[in-house]
């Protein structure tokens, strides 16, 4: 399960959450103020699977998670449901710091509809309704075709909606904030950041974060159904690896790409070696599916982070090969210069002595 931790009030974690067409991607380039993410004016999905970018801002490293965005079928199945569910977990796995809020984004100007609240139901049984009323922040974009002279200020409009939307900034604690993603005023898009980051740390402040631990105290009849099935099984010592791992993976530094690729690929190795463990005890039971699960969850998120650091060492690797080469031109090119000079004197001495034959 996952629970809250303590944040120390600088970097922010935020969760991209939404239906294809949202602008969800396009939210989390304006957050960043880079374009990273993918994005496309179409209702259609276009993140395909988890992506994270981190960048600061004021002092503050801010980590944005982009969800792949919920089509309307992936509300109308219930193994869509899990699928979708599954994409959660795996975006908490992948930011183990946490997340200081979660980000529900739907466009301005659209209808809004039931699935947009089903959507809510979906993170509720992933993240908890408690969780969900202390976290959640209801984003809506396509802030530049919002009219004040026709729907009064941003806020009254908001207070003044009924259905559908009334019941999202409810469920959301009445925290809404509307974005400009179009827009390319340097100060605009600050005090859109600033409104946001505002909102966030009002919500929690330097309070506890969100973030994946484990299963630290599932169901007691869980956990006396998987002990009976596997008489074998210590409940508490896969908590306490998984847990571990968890935290090491937390802890891994940025700064030297090379020795985090190395920490990373052992992470991985003991994973596989825990999830081995599980797959043995489980012996196809199902029992503990749930803990299965979660490491798939780590598991995911450490390759993503492998990818992720291999095209970092590469790309410094390859600027160290082109400083290298560029160096190697320099010395040729100085010893050319020097040749060129001995060539010129020699020439010069040579024509003298000419001169003075003639």
């Amino acid at each position: 399960m996952a629970k809250t931790t303590a944040n120390k009030g600088k970097d922010i974690g935020l969760l991209l959450i939404g239906k294809a067409g949202s602008g969800k991607s396009a939210t989390g380039n304006s957050i960043l103020k880079k374009r990273v993410f993918e994005s496309k004016a179409a209702m259609t999905r276009v993140t395909k699977c988890l992506q994270m970018e981190r960048s600061t801002y004021k002092g503050r490293v801010l980590t944005v998670i982009d969800c792949p965005g919920i089509d309307d079928e992936d509300l109308e199945d219930e193994s869509a449901h899990l699928l979708v569910k599954d994409e959660m977990k795996k975006a908490l796995a992948l930011n183990p710091q946490g997340y200081q809020a979660f980000l529900l984004v739907v466009r301005f100007g659209v209808r809004f509809t039931k699935e947009d609240l089903e959507i809510v139901q979906i993170l509720k049984s992933t993240f908890g309704n408690k969780s969900l009323k202390q976290y959640l922040i209801l984003l809506v974009t396509h802030g530049d075709n919002f009219d004040t002279k026709v729907n009064g200020s941003f806020k009254d409009w908001c207070a003044s909606q009924t259905g559908v939307f009334k019941s999202l900034v409810d469920e959301c604690g009445k925290r809404v904030v509307l974005i400009d993603n179009s827009t390319q005023d340097p100060a605009k898009i600050d005090r859109q950041i600033d409104q946001l980051l505002s909102t966030v740390d009002g919500m929690n402040g330097s309070g506890p974060c969100y973030r994946l631990e484990n299963n630290e105290n599932p169901k007691k009849k869980k956990e006396d159904l998987a002990a009976d099935s596997n008489p074998s099984l210590n409940i508490k010592e896969t908590n306490e690896e998984f847990t571990l791992i968890i935290q090491k993976l937390g802890h891994i530094g940025l700064e030297n790409p090379k020795n985090r690729l190395q920490a990373l690929e052992e992470l991985g190795q003991r994973t596989a070696r825990l999830m081995t463990r599980l797959l043995e005890q489980d012996k196809g039971s199902c029992e503990l599916q749930e803990y299965i699960r979660n490491v798939q969850n780590i598991q995911t998120a450490i390759q993503v982070q492998v990818s992720v650091t291999q095209e970092v060492v590469f790309s410094e690797e390859m600027r160290r090969q082109q400083q290298a080469e560029i160096e190697s031109l320099r010395e040729d090119l100085k010893c050319l210069k020097e040749q060129h000079e001995v060539s010129k004197r020699e020439t010069a001495r040579r024509l003298n002595e000419i001169k003075h034959k003639i």
